[in-house]
């Protein structure tokens, strides 16, 4: 099975370097093999070039068809770790719910970690950003704050704060000069993000004990079953009930 990590975020806030560093020192390049799938047509960037020499790591691209659907190729037999970068000028959350079916339809993927890596400067001084970043940190176990030259440490806390007090259980992380703290802690498993969108491809989930504690659940809890992410949940006309900003205006 591979461990799948999905890099949300806008483009230009850093999020390759961020994965090179996730790589570079929370991989074992002797007993790990790394796919890295970037989006098809998204500019190039300096950290590409960290890539071709990490010996353990392979790249390839993804785009979405038409509809909804994402096409990717298979990971190679005998993958480990797979990381899924979104396209960052546009909406997540199509491309979250193409990734999940396309995980479930490769079978034998399960859920790493989602990240988001933040702009720190447009989430401080464009608030029209707020429900875009709102929207990829409901998906997301960690979130990284980056490019924060000239935001004043006020405004992290207040943010910190915002989600503390909306019981957000996410982690939030500082990156410096292109890298994070400890990333292979940073890598562990562990869900710890609002939505429950990935959770059929959590190997936790299948466990014996947790399988009979929902068969003995009450009617309440059966009514919960099947439940779909608010952010995935679509009107009749198709439109998405929760509506983003288009990120795209704010870059």
């Amino acid at each position: 099975m591979a461990l799948l990590y999905i890099v949300l975020g806008s483009a230009n806030s850093g999020r390759r370097d961020v994965i090179a560093d996730l790589i570079r020192n929370g991989t074992d390049p002797d007993t790990e093999t790394v796919t890295l799938y970037l989006p098809e047509g998204e500019d190039p960037c300096p950290a590409d070039e960290v890539f071709g020499k990490l010996r353990n790591t392979t790249t390839a691209n993804w785009q979405m068809d038409e509809g909804t659907r994402m096409l990717a190729e298979a990971p190679a037999e005998g993958s480990d770790i797979l990381f899924f970068l979104t396209q960052g000028s546009s909406d997540p959350i199509d491309q979250l719910e193409a990734i999940h079916d396309w995980a479930v339809d490769q079978g034998n993927i399960e859920i790493g970690r989602i990240f988001t890596v933040l702009n720190s400067q447009l989430a401080a001084n464009e608030k029209g950003t707020r429900a875009w970043y709102e929207a990829c940190i409901h998906f997301s176990d960690i979130v990284f704050f980056n490019i924060r030259e000239d935001i004043p440490n006020k405004w992290f806390k207040d943010f910190e704060d915002h989600y503390a007090k909306e019981c957000f259980p996410c982690l939030f992380e500082l990156v410096k000069k292109g890298r994070v703290r400890n990333a292979a802690e940073l890598l562990y498993p562990e869900a710890r993000r609002m939505s429950l969108a990935f959770d059929d491809l959590d190997p936790s989930m299948a466990d014996t004990e947790y399988e009979v504690e929902i068969e003995a659940s009450s009617d309440e809890d059966d009514n919960d079953e099947g439940q779909v992410d608010p952010y995935f949940e679509r009107l009749e006309s198709g439109y998405r009930i929760k509506r983003l900003p288009d990120i795209s205006k704010f870059l």
